[in-house]
């Protein structure tokens, strides 16, 4: 219960810094951005409904603020692009915060979620450590803690 009314606190913040910018909420719909690929946070069921963690913590919040949104799922660059152009009010989704998107602009709530970084190989698969990744080709999300986290073994390991 600690952890919801934390999560929701934030996310209460992220919409009053939005809303401290001058833009009028009366009656406004809050174009809200999403990147529905990223279980558990957010995602489309088999209903092709956008649910998650996120999704609920969104619509709590504009519950209790009284606000109507639209939730676009556009994809993670697109939707931070969105952003960035005045094409949608706000983007939520599973984002690491890093100090080069704060002084890039970016407001964040406060994190909820503690995440760690992993490789994840075939079952059958050869590959038992980072040593075994040399002059591999290594696949990941771009702008992800994963991608991060991949570039920053990269010279060390020989891996692409």
């Amino acid at each position: 219960m600690k952890k919801i009314m934390l999560t929701l606190a934030s996310a209460l913040m992220l919409f009053s810094l939005a809303s401290c910018k001058g833009k009028k909420t009366d009656g406004k719909v809050w174009i809200v951005a999403t990147d529905t690929v990223f279980r558990p946070f957010e995602y489309t069921n088999e209903k092709n409904e956008f649910v998650g963690i996120d999704v609920d913590i969104l619509a709590a919040v504009a519950e209790n603020q009284g606000f109507k949104y639209d939730l676009q799922s556009l994809g993670w660059d697109a939707g931070v692009a969105a952003v960035q152009v005045g094409q949608a009010d706000a983007l939520i989704a599973g984002a690491t915060i890093k100090q080069s998107r704060i002084e890039s602009g970016w407001i964040f709530s406060d994190g909820y979620y503690n995440a760690t970084q992993t490789f994840v190989v075939a079952k059958n698969s050869t590959i038992s450590s980072y040593e075994d990744l040399r002059g591999k080709t290594v696949a990941v999300k771009n702008g992800t803690a994963g991608m991060d986290f991949a570039n920053s073994l990269k010279d060390k390991y020989g891996l692409k």
